[in-house]
């Protein structure tokens, strides 16, 4: 018996201890249920609201009711918000947004973090005043922000203006699937509008704005840009999505003509032939740098680096550009003529100085610092091989220096100077010739053995808006020489000097017509190239010519004689005139009156051969006679 109640003793104290906490901790959850049930959400409305607004300093409501739900984890959510603009903007609203969610847990919350944020239907506002204030700029606070893990965002829509920049743009926005590769959701955008004045639309993805709150993180972005008749594929980070003031992106870009994107980047280029360029941009505030460009314009390949510095009095182009094979019409636009022009353009139109007109606006709104180097030239008016040009643009002064052509087997090295600060623009060249080959200079290559070396200077300036118009007026001189060579019977046929007569005045033999030199000495003045020295030695004949070149019109007017070395020869019996133009040359007898040969007879003995031009080539024949009037 003694054993039962020691039993019961052992027990009873323990038990009765026991029931007041189970009581109470009943207590307590029938309080937190009381509570919970009894609880109104909206209570939280005002206090929120005014947190909101004392951080933005801009209005805020709550219009709708805010549900909860209380557990081990905490969510709330809240209907029909409103976020308020500044009083300059053109809407009183900056953001709405049908309900935003929160969830997190009671760690969570003591630590200042929450799990996701869940907006529906958000509408945003963005616009910039003429004054350049951007109403999504907010004062900059120092208290410790919440930590956000994740954002997710259904039904958006953001509309962008800012009128200063011709800008209007209306995108939609929603949360993407969850990346492995990346901590939250991604953002994808698809959106159209204006964008400086252009047509725009952009689709892909970003990655979530809350990145950005980092100012030192950059962002992934992927997007599909189309910009008028430019497209561009962009990969890469971005410091600020709507700034765009830092980045570092991956570029393909296509269009029709470079010279569109001035109103999209504020880069002056020049017309183009169509371009598709990929490589990799980069941009800290106003300054640019496109690096391991590839691609092709038009029918060139391209290659190299350019750089842009906006944040100068003048935006600063500068690149270094390399080609393996560039058509001469895909350089059209450096020199006036319409993209993909060169040869055929010229042709087409008759002329071979380009007549479109300069842009005075266009040369002072940049200054640029280019090097381009083009291995194989194609596709010139004359037979071009490679060029190498160096151009500098100050404040509307163009220098191209040097400006060297590969043509004819030889090369021309000429500086370009050019001042378009006042319109119309002046300009000069100085140019010399080396090396270049008589066969190749006279285009279709008939195999006759026509051969024959050439050495020039040419020195000319003008005024005028357009390179016809600056050769049209232009003063200057032209000197050429042509060292000992041949011409064979195919060429002197197509020329129209293969008859009896013709080829006896010459002198010429059954393979052609042997030259000990030639000389061409004009004297430029007012857009007229008036000839000083103009002949032709041959082994038996000294053909001798007068005349003149209209720059302007690009038409010869000169007129040619022989007169024979030996009484035994005959000369021609009417002189030979050279007419047409400088793409299609016309060269015929001169049916005139014979009173005309005194003046060539004259001119033979006013032959003054350049001394200086003179040496840089092999003249004179077998015997070591000299050259026209240096005999």
């Amino acid at each position: 018996m003694s054993d039962h109640h020691s039993s019961d003793r052992s027990r009873g104290p323990t038990t009765g201890a026991r029931r007041p906490i189970e009581w109470g901790l009943a207590g307590l959850l029938l309080v937190l249920l009381v509570v919970t049930l009894a609880w109104d959400w909206n209570w939280l409305k005002r206090p929120i609201e005014r947190r909101v607004e004392a951080l933005t300093e801009r209005s805020f409501d709550i219009d709708g009711d805010i549900e909860g739900r209380f557990g081990w984890r905490v969510s709330l959510v809240a209907h029909d918000l409103r976020l308020g603009n500044p009083e300059w903007a053109r809407r009183d609203h900056m953001g709405l947004a049908d309900s935003l969610r929160l969830e997190f847990t009671l760690g969570q919350l003591m630590r200042r973090e929450v799990d996701i944020v869940e907006l529906q239907r958000p509408r945003l506002s963005l616009q910039r005043s003429e004054d350049g204030e951007a109403n999504w700029i907010f004062p900059e606070r120092r208290s410790r922000g919440w930590n956000i893990r994740d954002l997710l965002v259904e039904d958006g829509r953001m509309e962008l203006r800012e009128p200063k920049l011709e800008t209007d743009l209306r995108v939609g926005l929603r949360s993407g699937r969850p990346r492995e590769e990346l901590e939250r959701r991604p953002l994808l955008v698809d959106g159209e509008g204006t964008y400086r004045g252009v047509p725009f639309s952009v689709e892909g993805g970003v990655e979530s704005p809350l990145e950005l709150r980092d100012q030192d993180r950059s962002f992934r972005v992927a997007l599909r840009i189309v910009a008028g008749d430019t497209r561009a594929d962009i990969r890469g980070q971005l410091h600020s999505w709507i700034d765009l003031r830092a980045f570092d992106l991956a570029l393909e870009m296509e269009g029709q003509d470079m010279a569109d994107l001035y109103p999209l980047l504020g880069i002056a280029f020049p017309t183009t032939a169509p371009y598709e360029l990929e490589g990799r941009l980069v941009r800290e505030r106003d300054y640019w740098e496109y690096t391991e460009i590839e691609g092709n314009v038009g029918r060139s390949d391209i290659a190299g680096q350019a750089t842009v510095d906006a944040g100068r009095e003048r935006t600063l182009f500068t690149a270094d550009l390399e080609s393996e094979s560039m058509h001469f019409g895909d350089l059209s636009g450096f020199i006036g003529m319409r993209p993909g022009g060169g040869a055929e353009q010229a042709r087409q139109q008759g002329r071979l100085f380009p007549t479109v007109e300069l842009s005075g606006d266009g040369l002072r709104a940049m200054d640029a610092e280019v090097r381009l180097r083009a291995r194989s030239l194609t596709g010139a008016p004359f037979d071009a091989e490679h060029m190498d040009a160096s151009l500098l643009l100050e404040a509307g002064e163009l220098t191209l220096d040097p400006l060297v052509f590969g043509i004819a087997g030889g090369e021309v090295d000429a500086v370009v100077l050019m001042d378009a600060r006042e319109l119309p623009a002046t300009g000069s060249i100085s140019a010399e010739l080396s090396g270049l080959q008589l066969e190749r200079l006279m285009g279709q290559d008939l195999g006759d053995g026509t051969r024959g070396p050439i050495v020039g200077r040419v020195v000319m300036e003008g005024r005028g808006n357009s390179v016809a118009g600056l050769m049209g007026g232009s003063t200057g001189e032209i000197q050429l020489v042509l060292g000992r060579g041949h011409v064979g019977r195919a060429r002197l046929e197509a020329w129209g000097l293969d008859g009896g007569l013709q080829r006896r005045a010459l002198g010429v033999e059954e393979g052609g017509l042997t030259i000990n030199c030639g000389v061409a000495d004009f004297a430029v003045n007012g857009g007229v190239a008036e000839a000083r020295s103009l002949g032709v030695d041959t082994p038996s004949t000294v053909v001798v010519g007068e005349g003149r070149i209209h720059m302007g019109e690009e038409r010869f007017e000169l007129r040619i004689d022989t007169k024979p070395k030996s009484t035994g020869l005959m000369a021609l019996r009417a002189p030979v005139e050279i007419r047409g133009t400088f793409l299609d040359p016309d060269v015929g007898i001169d049916a005139g009156p014979l009173l005309l040969r005194g003046i060539a007879a004259a001119a033979l003995y006013a032959l003054t051969p350049p001394a200086a031009l003179l040496a840089l080539v092999e003249t004179g024949d077998e015997n070591g006679e000299g050259c026209l009037g240096d005999r």
